[in-house]
């Protein structure tokens, strides 16, 4: 059976005179990950952030921002619903619920406009699609809401395909005491340097890894399947420029046949990675919630070595 390694993702952010979410405690933290179908496996934290490990993805927890990742068959709106049972609507400034397309989208408890029909209940929003529903491609629904101060808020998502068999192989360890082989091995490590790790094998086959410095946070997960392998790359990282260099050292780590990078509120130019992969889709989306998202796909036909 083939795992899904699609992820789904919420964004949240709640107005600043609320209180901390770093101080509500652990066990409210299990129910939302417990309602969308995932545990708690481990945590490390630094004075800005609380970074969970799941069994499916990942938990990031800020003072008044939390990101959360999950995927396989989660139903991460179902967590959404256990925190607004202590974070009341009219309180949330940004809500970002963003969805890939799955590979085997049949066998998802829900389905993207399932999803939308229930959010709308709660909250009132937006949806929409960026890409063909028969390729690559990401749902989205925001709050209606507009807050100037997001476009500071930058993140990159990449996503890659089939990726090379050598560094595949390297993450089929015996037991968890063999992970920091993973790190050593196939140059995780050099990626963003100087950051906290957290990461876990799973058995028979998968790798997820969080990591923070300061308010950075990075995380990585891999699905090893033989067909359909996929790993995600995920950061807040302030790139200053070198946004072309990051993506490259992800991409010569993994070496995927395809890629997708989606880009929030990133202000430099775009057209990077486009002279050594063949472009298949380049869309801009301004969102009414203040938010620019940028969804460039790729068939990779180059890998430039890392300098």
């Amino acid at each position: 059976m083939i795992f899904e390694g699609a992820e789904k993702e919420v964004k949240l952010v709640v107005n600043p005179s609320f209180p901390s979410l770093r101080s509500i405690r652990k066990e409210q933290w299990i129910k939302v990950v417990a309602s969308s179908g995932a545990r708690i496996i481990s945590k490390i934290s630094n004075s800005f952030c609380d970074a969970y490990l799941l069994s499916e993805s990942s938990l990031f927890i800020y003072d008044h921002k939390i990101i959360t990742v999950t995927c396989g068959q989660t139903n991460l709106v179902a967590g959404l619903f256990e925190l607004l049972n202590f974070i009341p609507p009219e309180q949330i400034e940004v809500l970002l619920y963003i969805r890939k397309a799955e590979v085997l989208r049949q066998n998802q408890i829900t389905m993207f406009q399932d999803d939308v029909k229930v959010l709308n209940e709660r909250i009132s929003g937006k949806a929409f699609q960026m890409g063909d529903i028969d390729e690559d491609h990401i749902c989205l629904f925001h709050l209606d809401r507009f807050q100037n101060k997001n476009l500071e808020d930058m993140t990159l998502d990449l996503q890659m395909y089939e990726i090379e068999e050598s560094t595949r192989n390297i993450f089929f360890l015996k037991n968890q005491r063999e992970i920091n082989q993973v790190l050593d091995n196939t140059g995780i490590r050099e990626i963003l340097p100087g950051f906290q790790i957290d990461d876990h094998i799973f058995n028979p086959a998968g790798y997820s890894l969080n990591a923070i410095r300061d308010h950075q946070y990075y995380t990585l997960h891999v699905t090893l399947d033989k067909i359909g392998s996929y790993v995600s790359f995920k950061s807040n990282f302030s790139i200053n420029g070198d946004t072309t260099g990051l993506i490259q050292r992800v991409l010569n780590v993994f070496r995927p046949k395809s890629f997708s990078l989606v880009l929030f509120n990133y202000q430099g130019e775009t057209n990077f990675l486009e002279e050594d992969n063949e472009l298949k889709k380049d869309i801009v989306q301004n969102l009414s919630c203040g938010y620019r998202v940028h969804f460039k796909s790729f068939i990779a036909t180059q890998m430039k070595q890392s300098e």
